[in-house]
């Protein structure tokens, strides 16, 4: 009985584990993504439908540099846009893609999301980089929990200048070493505003 019930549950996880490798799997090419991220640069349209479009194109990399994603999901009736594992730590990850750069009020709200989790940490994507003022308020006297991506960071990505893997690496050396959270993957000198 014990070996009949132990194979089932070995079945079972393995039915499951080929079902989420499945899932992961790329369904687009680098170069098709770089060209959705362009179209959608210099198309005119709403913002919501570019954010979608931006978690769409972050969800492609992700599983072109084989990183495990969580997909946009809602806890507590706090709405978070998803999730990758990198070297073995979750990242929730807010995608944003506003006219401007991305000021204090969603930032806090993600750094707040983040902070209620588990050893959290949290990448904020804004395709048009962030006030300098949420700068210095995240990282003056406060655990750093979040490092800045913005679109100058994507096109680096998705131009093949460094992969995803490479750059995620970067921006957490630098948060983890010198206390900076939003700089330059390829040059590690902190962004200017």
């Amino acid at each position: 009985m014990q070996e009949i019930r132990d194979a089932k549950i070995k079945a079972d996880r393995d039915r499951r584990t080929a079902k989420e490798a499945e899932r992961q799997k790329p369904t687009t090419s680098l170069n098709q993504l770089r060209i959705e991220y362009l179209n959608w640069l210099a198309n005119d349209t709403a913002r919501q439908q570019r954010g979608y479009a931006l978690e769409r194109i972050l969800y492609g990399l992700c599983r072109l540099s084989h990183l495990e994603t969580t997909e946009a999901f809602r806890i507590n009736g706090e709405q978070i846009d998803g999730a990758v594992k990198f070297e073995g730590e979750h990242y929730l990850f807010e995608a944003k893609w506003q006219e401007r750069s991305s000021s204090n009020e969603p930032i806090y709200q993600f750094a707040a999301k983040v902070s209620g989790k588990l050893y959290g940490r949290g990448l904020f994507i804004s395709i048009n980089g962030f006030s300098p003022e949420v700068i210095r308020s995240l990282v003056i006297g406060k655990e750093i929990q979040t490092i800045f991506v913005d679109g100058e960071d994507n096109i680096l990505v998705l131009e093949e200048h460094l992969t995803l893997r490479e750059m995620i690496d970067r921006k957490v050396k630098a948060a983890q070493t010198k206390g900076l959270i939003y700089v330059n993957p390829l040059s590690g000198a902190e962004k200017k505003y």
